[in-house]
């Protein structure tokens, strides 16, 4: 099997990280189109895989072509393409918003896998949503399969939309993450503590409640429950948070992202 991304920047990266520690080609199966020759020698010299200047090149004789572009550059790259990829040739997309349809009808082409990873899968601890045309053979499917859980966690989906939702949830997710964190660790350096511990002190609290919601079969808001004593200190820190829209301002924040993947399929 032998696979090109079309881009190599960070999602192209992790999926070429996540392939040969998993072991499941080798460099020599791997190429890469990429414009920036700072990046094609960064990419070149540490993970040993042949990169070209010319996407052309790059797709030469590749089962499957990943394209790891931005959305307004896929008209662009699919107008060069097209004409010389082979109908056996499966299209892997981890473009925003870019519906099947779309990919479809640009590359001219029937075998397309959209697919929707997060920036954790950079440590094999990401999260990626999934969903093949009918037209992907099993032998393929099991590949793609196979090289998500090599990222973190996978979930094929059936309905198409999920993966826009996807885009705004898990995708956009580890940015209110980190915008979350980056507050708490403020706050606490706000009140007195150095910003070491105050970092300690909330990734670890984090990390800790992530894996108690993990481990548990209960609703988050039973868990909220358990730490929130009758008129302590906990119960008035939510009343401030929900003066000021706090989980309605999240909600809003998750369908904004999600309208712009919609808007971001749309302009292509």
């Amino acid at each position: 099997m032998n696979i090109s991304f079309i881009g190599g920047g960070i999602m192209a990266e992790a999926m070429i990280k996540g392939i040969l520690q998993s072991q499941i080609l080798t460099a020599g199966n791997i190429s890469i189109g990429e414009i920036s020759s700072q990046r094609r020698e960064y990419l070149e010299q540490t993970y040993k895989v042949k990169t070209y200047s010319d996407n052309l090149k790059a797709i030469n004789n590749s089962d499957i072509i990943i394209l790891s572009v931005k959305p307004q550059n896929v008209l662009e790259v699919s107008e060069k393409l097209s004409n010389n990829i082979p109908k056996s040739v499966t299209i892997i997309s981890i473009v925003a918003g870019l519906s099947l349809k779309d990919l479809t009808e640009a590359f001219n082409l029937k075998s397309i896998i959209r697919v929707m990873p997060n920036t954790p899968a950079q440590i094999g601890s990401g999260m990626t949503v999934w969903l093949p045309t009918d037209n992907v053979s099993k032998k393929i499917n099991d590949f793609t399969k196979a090289v998500l859980e090599s990222l973190g966690k996978e979930i094929q989906v059936k309905d198409e939309n999920y993966l826009n939702i996807a885009t705004a949830l898990s995708a956009s997710g580890p940015a209110y993450v980190f915008l979350f964190i980056s507050s708490l660790i403020d706050a606490g350096v706000y009140l007195g503590i150095p910003r070491d511990l105050s970092r300690q002190l909330v990734l670890q609290t984090v990390l800790g409640s992530c894996q108690m919601l993990i481990d548990s079969n209960d609703h988050p808001s039973a868990l909220v429950d358990r730490v929130t004593s009758p008129g302590g200190t906990t119960i008035e820190a939510l009343l401030t948070f929900e003066q000021g829209a706090g989980r309605a301002t999240i909600m809003e924040t998750v369908i904004a992202a999600y309208e712009k993947s919609i808007e971001l399929g749309q302009q292509n």
